[in-house]
């Protein structure tokens, strides 16, 4: 049986500061399967970002609508729509907090690109996720 452990804060000597573990099948992290802190928690951002809405048994309005943009016109609608479904993953997540959002749209390679500045709560850590949406 696989088990696969969900991320936990781990509470150290210093309360203020959690640090978040868990697994991965991502073995190019050249870390083997194990991930701590910020990394865990981009990880699992990413999952909720390019999960379908509906994909999650008995979860129905988990996940974000942002796969179904790859082919829409790549115009301000359709970079407003991304936009708020990565707001709304950010908004579930109490580890986070948001920044900034940057979204650029490339007309000429037909993809949008996103920057979102995140502030990891217990952490204490500010990071950066990126994303290359391609086929818009």
């Amino acid at each position: 049986m696989l088990k696969i452990n969900s991320p936990m804060p781990v509470v150290p000597q210093n309360p203020r500061k959690s640090i978040y573990r868990g697994g991965t099948f991502d073995t190019n992290l050249g870390q083997g399967f194990r991930r701590t802190s910020a990394a865990i928690v981009k990880k699992d951002i990413l999952n909720h970002l390019f999960t379908r809405r509906g994909e999650r048994v008995m979860m129905p309005d988990f996940g974000t609508n942002v796969q179904d943009t790859i082919f829409d016109p790549n115009d301000e609608i359709t970079q407003k729509l991304i936009t708020n479904e990565i707001l709304s993953v950010i908004e579930q997540d109490p580890r986070v907090e948001m920044v900034r959002i940057v979204v650029n749209a490339d007309e000429d390679n037909h993809r949008i690109d996103v920057e979102v500045v995140l502030r990891f709560i217990e952490l204490e850590v500010i990071d950066v996720i990126s994303l290359d949406l391609e086929g818009l």
